[in-house]
């Protein structure tokens, strides 16, 4: 909120009728990034998570990670926030990218995220076996001595195999040295990490032209892509 006197809130709620009518909010946190896309997941055993990028510090340190809050009784009560890794990204504004989430057949939590750390900037991927409580090790997806902020999104098949997609804006983006999602041209590249943690990329990018702000989704035994063309069109591959 530009009001400061109204701050920043994640908040939650949930129908439990299709859609008709929503149960009142609940707050999760009061010190959100207050621009950087809350993310949901939730699976059949009625956890629920949530992710986002947390704010911690003020005045000139203000650190903003990623945490993920769980829920274990369908969104009734949550966990406190736990981080997804200590990146210590030391920056005063919003960089406007999440951490999405997907959830697979044995309960994993599979996440991935975007941070402008120092030394380490890029696109990282973790999971977690404990509903949420610890994660994995990172492990790099996109890295570089410089990585603008960039969005990436991931999808699980039927056979646990987990999509990622996301925008590669080396030698494309006009946001050069500057951490905020701001007029990226990218091209749009994919990898999928096997039940076992091996990670596999492909080489070649899955645009012909330019694009930003990619979306995955997987179901039947078919994985699908869409994106934004720099002319504001819709394709898919």
């Amino acid at each position: 909120e530009s009001d400061k006197s109204r701050p920043s809130t994640v908040r939650y709620s949930q129908s439990t009728d299709g859609g008709k009518s929503f149960m009142p909010t609940t707050a999760i946190d009061e010190n959100p990034c207050p621009c950087c896309n809350v993310q949901l997941a939730a699976d059949v055993e009625n956890n629920v998570y949530i992710s986002w990028r947390k704010v911690f510090g003020d005045g000139e340190t203000q650190i903003r990670d990623m945490v993920v809050v769980s829920s274990s009784d369908s969104g009734k009560t949550f966990s406190s926030p736990v981080k997804i890794h200590e990146d210590n990204f030391n920056f005063n504004g919003c960089v406007h990218v999440g951490a999405p989430m997907e959830v697979d057949s044995k309960g994993n939590l599979h996440v991935v995220w975007y941070t402008g750390k120092e030394n380490s900037p890029g696109i990282y991927y973790a999971t977690s076996s404990d509903r949420g409580q610890t994660f994995s090790q990172p492990v790099p997806i996109l890295t570089s001595d410089w990585v603008p902020p960039q969005r990436v999104y991931l999808a699980i098949d039927d056979n646990d195999v987990t999509w990622i997609t996301w925008e590669d804006a080396t030698g494309h983006s006009t946001n050069e040295k500057i951490w905020r999602y701001d007029e990226t041209k990218a091209m749009i590249y994919a990898a999928k990490v096997t039940p076992d943690g091996k990670v596999i990329k492909f080489d070649k990018p899955i645009t012909v032209e330019e694009g930003k702000s990619p979306a995955i989704a997987s179901g039947n035994n078919l994985v699908s892509i869409v994106w934004t063309g720099n002319d504001n069109s819709v394709q898919c591959a």
